[in-house]
């Protein structure tokens, strides 16, 4: 080996190997001769890759501090991998049709109504799909069906489509062709297009199925056509079946809303353009038809954000507090990196000493940072893969995209990102103060020869503070969304949903096409059935089920009345049997509840809620008046007999609206819903009463059987998620944010045992310790409180819009929050005021 420059890098090795941290170069001299004359003086490798190996033999001899930094990483990159991966699935990630960007979905507006956007009729759907602006155009509406084929009827999620809708999405079927033009009309063939799961479940992945055929509703046979991709959804909806609208034109008003439009813009079409269009398209849909279509315009927004509305505010807070948490964990590790920097002193003075240079030293201990990080990224790696899975589980109901969350080639990449800007972050400060060496003061044999001890004190103390508060500011927005959530949970939606079963079925076949006095057969025999099982206390009937938004709206007449087109009587409808109201508890306002002799050759009568009762009858009562609902299709007027509490038909968020009950009995629909009152827990009945409705008829398919509580708790299953997410994230954020005023206050404690010593030497008691080193950790603990008080003012904002029943700055939470973290800062610095305690002061006074 020859003799020549000594590389920094061994130098730094040896003097961490041997020198007993006092700074001492006289120390150091005979083992750095040994190492000229048999180490190695020169490397085959690069300096970069000199450092990376000097790092690996740091860590190797700090287990303990390497362990808790990449832990402590691993929790911030792997929160943040998972986070990133739902993000990218549902707010970047095109849509799987061809041209995404080009894509519009289109809507009905109203605005001086209560429900300012509606669907599109099939008329005003055909005018729109002709005009220049777009280049093809679809519709399609969400519905259901029964898969009578087979042993056991099966209720299919179906999508009625126009034939113009998957060559304007640009999707081609997997197997077998789509629909053509004549199949779209009400007089053409009855066919249908398989989802891939229906297909590989039901017809094992049979390729021959295609040209065969199905019963639906045990009416129709339908032929099979094709499979659609296995990625096709339309947003959250992904159909088990898809048939052609085979609506006639002439025999659909321009009143009848009931489809969504999707089209993708003609070449040259730009959004300015578009807009201006669609105003033009408005006004011709006006004078086609001023009754139907007064005082509506057409609005449109890019398909991608149409179908990701709902659900971007809570994705990007999310995201936002996963940032956080990242922040959190890098300021925790810098903090350690900080204090270990100190201990390195003698280290860096030698490497300075043989001719370091300031980057040289920077370098080195970067190194250590983007090794800590790289570890800290595998490792966050793994816990994000297995928390995409998790995440992709609890969103599915509520994300568009949910079963395409995956750590594909973007995510990873933007994890490789996070972990390399992790280790900048958090190794740069530890590394600049580190590396600032002043070298004339060590050769005079100062032990503590480098400066910059105060400064890295008080970056320390900025660290902690950052730290506070961001976990501040988690803490009071996981107290906002949990209050939230609590108020949800305790809102009583206008009815009793404690003790009841419910369930739904559907009556298909031809027995009942158009004969309502089968339908109403079928219903009471079900009804008799279900009254006799053991623990029913009462049984109810109606053509959807509470809390969900299956409920039809309607336009209405009012005998007597007149309106302007804009201002007609518009609500919402359900037909209920004679004692709905009583089995539900809603309580009756005035009038009566419907009665056995509402019956199907009865005068037809209706009840109203009290929202639209005030709204069209202000001053009078509502009993006696007379309405018609132009969905019920009936000449006949029904008379107002009796006024109902509100109560939430929808959804618990929803505000009070217009609505129109009429007696099932008088007429009666395919779809029945049963909310059973039991005495006994109600899921012990589900299996009786599927038993029940399938001695009735054997071809039904009996869904949705739950409790009302289930049905209730469904309704705010975002909101649950979205607060367990944060809630998360926020216990996450206090703990680092604990650890890392332990680990400062620890290293002070360490730093001024010398200190401690001496005072505890003079006569200071016990408590006078306790209470400086207390004292000093919450100075900065209070400071990072104020201010995250102040950041939790400014951003609670942006999640207003998914609270409940609490406003953004709500005190009580902002100072429940606040006092949490302060209690749990004065735990963690309690436990370094213990060890100070525990000074013995004899000891320090032999050393001095």
């Amino acid at each position: 080996m020859t003799q020549g420059r000594v590389p920094p890098e061994f130098l730094g090795w040896a003097a961490a190997k041997n020198l007993d941290g006092n700074g001492s170069l006289a120390l150091a001299l005979p083992l750095l001769r040994f190492g000229i004359h048999h180490g190695p003086d020169s490397f085959p490798l690069t300096p970069m890759m000199r450092d990376f190996w000097h790092a690996v033999r740091q860590l190797r001899k700090h287990p303990g501090f390497a362990a808790v930094a990449i832990l402590t990483l691993a929790l911030g990159i792997g929160a943040n991998t998972a986070m990133f991966s739902v993000i990218h699935a549902t707010l970047i990630r095109p849509l799987p049709f061809q041209d995404p960007e080009q894509l519009v979905a289109v809507w009905q507006e109203y605005p001086k109504r209560a429900w300012p956007r509606a669907n599109f009729s099939f008329p005003n759907f055909l005018d729109l799909q002709r005009d220049s602006a777009f280049a093809a155009a679809g519709a399609y509406a969400l519905s259901s069906h029964t898969l009578t084929s087979g042993a056991e009827p099966e209720r299919l999620d179906t999508l009625r489509m126009s034939a113009g809708l998957l060559p304007t999405l640009g999707v081609q079927p997997a197997l077998g062709r789509g629909f053509q033009d004549d199949e779209d009309r009400s007089t053409g063939e009855r066919v249908a297009l398989l989802s891939d799961h229906l297909w590989r479940a039901r017809f094992q992945a049979d390729p021959a199925i295609v040209g065969q055929s199905i019963r639906l509703n045990d009416q129709w046979s339908v032929r099979i056509v094709g499979v659609l991709p296995r990625d096709f959804r339309m947003g959250e909806e992904r159909p088990d079946l898809c048939l052609p609208l085979r609506l006639d034109p002439s025999s659909v008003g321009r009143g009848q809303r009931g489809l969504n439009v999707i089209a993708r813009r003609s070449p040259g079409v730009g959004g300015q353009e578009l807009t201006a269009r669609l105003a033009v398209i408005a006004a011709q849909l006006r004078e086609a038809d001023p009754w139907a279509n007064a005082e509506m315009d057409l609005n449109a927004e890019p398909l991608h954000a149409h179908l990701v509305g709902e659900v971007r505010a809570a994705l990007l807070a999310l995201g936002g507090a996963v940032v956080c948490v990242l922040l959190i964990a890098c300021a925790n590790v810098a903090n350690l990196s900080l204090a270990r920097a100190m201990g390195r002193r003698a280290e860096m003075t030698i490497r300075a000493a043989v001719g370091a240079g300031q980057w040289q030293l920077v370098r080195a201990l970067l190194a250590e940072s983007l090794l800590l990080a790289l570890m800290g990224g595998a490792v966050g790696l793994l816990l994000g893969k297995g928390m995409v899975g998790l995440a992709a589980s609890f969103v599915e109901a509520n994300l568009p995209q949910a079963p395409e969350i995956t750590l594909d080639p973007t995510v990873l990449a933007c994890t490789l990102a996070a972990t390399l800007l992790s280790g900048i972050l958090f190794g740069l400060l530890p590394a600049l103060s580190g590396s600032n060496v002043d070298l004339a003061r060590s050769m005079k044999g100062g032990g503590r020869a480098a400066t910059g001890g105060i400064s890295q004190s008080r970056w320390r103390g900025a660290l902690v503070i950052g730290e506070v508060s961001l976990a501040l500011v988690l803490l009071t927005g996981a107290g906002l969304l949990l209050k939230s959530l609590a108020n949800l949970g305790q809102f009583h939606p206008g009815f009793d949903t404690s003790g009841m079963l419910v369930a739904h079925t559907v009556l298909a076949g031809n027995q009942y096409a158009d004969i309502p006095s089968a339908r109403l057969a079928s219903a009471r025999a079900m009804a008799a059935r279900l009254e006799q099982l053991p623990g029913v206390k009462a049984v109810a009937l109606g053509n959807s089920i509470p809390l969900t938004s299956d409920m039809d709206a309607s336009g209405a007449s009012i005998s007597g009345r007149t309106f302007s087109p804009g201002d007609a009587p518009f609500a919402h409808l359900r037909g209920v049997g004679a004692n709905y109201f009583q089995t539900l508890r809603i309580p009756l306002l005035e009038g009566r509840p419907f009665a056995a002799s509402d019956h199907e050759s009865g005068p037809k009568v209706a009840i109203i809620n009290a929202t639209m009762a005030r709204k069209y009858w202000p001053e009078e009562s509502a009993l006696g008046k007379r309405l018609r609902p132009d969905a019920l299709e009936t000449k006949e007027w029904l008379t107002i007999v009796g006024v109902v509490a509100d109560f939430k038909n929808e959804s618990l968020l929803q505000r009070p609206r217009p609505e129109i009950f009429y007696a099932y009995d008088q007429f009666p629909t395919r779809g029945l819903s049963w909310m059973l009152r039991t005495t006994v827990p109600p899921m012990t009945l589900a299996e009786s009463l599927r038993r029940e409705i399938r001695k009735v008829d054997p071809s039904l398919a009996v869904t949705e059987v739950r409790t009302m509580d289930q049905t209730k708790a469904d309704s705010f299953r975002a909101t649950r998620f979205q607060t367990w997410l944060l809630g998360t994230f926020a216990g996450t954020a206090l703990l680092l944010a604990a650890t890392g005023i332990y680990g400062v206050l620890s290293y002070s404690v360490n730093q001024r045992s010398r200190e401690i010593g001496i005072r505890m030497a003079l006569g200071a008691q016990k408590k006078t310790v306790h209470a400086l080193v207390i004292r000093g950790g919450m100075k900065v603990v209070l400071a990072g409180v104020g201010i995250g008080l102040v950041a939790s003012a400014l951003l609670t904002s942006f999640i207003a819009q998914l609270l409940f029943g609490i406003p953004p700055i709500d005190p009580p939470t902002f100072a429940l929050s606040a006092l949490l973290l302060v209690g749990v800062a004065l735990v963690a610095c309690y436990l370094p005021s213990r060890r100070a305690v525990g000074v013995d002061p004899m000891v320090v006074l032999r050393l001095e």
